[in-house]
């Protein structure tokens, strides 16, 4: 682009903004996007299933941190609160867990998880947020190793439940109203590998599916996200950003929240001398 070999492009790093903007003839593009970054549990693990310990680890979690170290100070990121994200069909805004290290610390200690050494797992591109994560627990007392997993092999090893204690992982929010909900977070979910059953979350599911019109769907789906934020099956950490850039003749580039969305048909782009 800067070599003006290219008109635009998109999916481009936060890394890469600060060249950008310094560059006269380039119009930067930017908005939120719809891949939303959790930290998971593995729910083989006896104290993973105790709600007072997942929200105490959530509690131990600086997601401003996340979004600043591991999304370059917010350019290709921002907090999540809410595992829907903006995006998303129905989404809502939830009261969440908060920041609160003191709380976190004391929890965790009552309940002997700073007496155990948790493994954190994940893979290569999502190595900067584990890091962080590492550290805020350490902060409340609590030893993490970060277990660095193949790709082609994650969900083989999510599935196994043998070798980790939480996870770090993102998904695509798009798609049909409850598409992510049902499929990490029901008991039959095709993503719940790492054995989150609840019957009170099934049972939640159904009250949303058997609304009688979709307006009143999206009303219970709120009440879902809500349920979904109280109870914690996962932490939601950051929502990417959009970035993507043009010359400034260029006319007409739309972002969507999801690259395989963005319809580039009515880009103009005129004839230079």
């Amino acid at each position: 682009l800067e070599a003006g070999e290219l008109d635009f492009l998109y999916n481009i790093s936060s890394n890469s903004y600060s060249t950008l903007e310094d560059i006269s003839d380039v119009e930067i593009y930017s908005r939120s996007g719809a891949s939303s970054y959790y930290m998971g549990f593995n729910y083989s693990r006896d104290y993973m299933q105790d709600l007072e310990v997942r929200t105490a680890l959530a509690q131990a979690i600086n997601k401003e941190d996340i979004v600043n170290v591991a999304f370059t100070n917010g350019l290709g990121g921002s907090v999540s609160e809410n595992f829907c994200a903006p995006t998303g069909l129905g989404y809502t805004e939830i009261n969440s867990i908060k920041y609160n290290p003191d709380k976190a610390k004391a929890t965790l200690e009552a309940k002997g998880i700073t007496s155990k050494k948790l493994v954190l797992a994940t893979y290569v591109s999502n190595i900067p947020i584990a890091e962080v994560v590492q550290a805020n627990l350490a902060k409340v007392g609590v030893e993490i190793e970060v277990r660095q997993v193949d790709g082609s092999n994650w969900t083989a090893f999510k599935s196994n439940k043998q070798d980790y204690d939480i996870f770090l992982d993102y998904c695509a929010y798009q798609g049909a109203l409850m598409y992510n909900f049902d499929r990490f977070f029901s008991s039959e979910g095709s993503s719940n590998v790492y054995g989150y059953n609840n019957a009170e979350y099934d049972k939640m599911q159904s009250y949303v599916l058997e609304g009688s019109t979709y307006e009143e769907m999206v009303k219970r789906f709120g009440e879902l996200q809500q349920w979904v934020a109280t109870n914690i099956p996962i932490v939601p950490l950051a929502i990417n950003t959009q970035i993507a850039a043009a010359k400034d003749d260029v006319k007409g580039l739309v972002l969507a929240p999801s690259n395989n969305y963005i319809d580039c048909s009515k880009v103009y782009i005129p004839t230079r001398k």
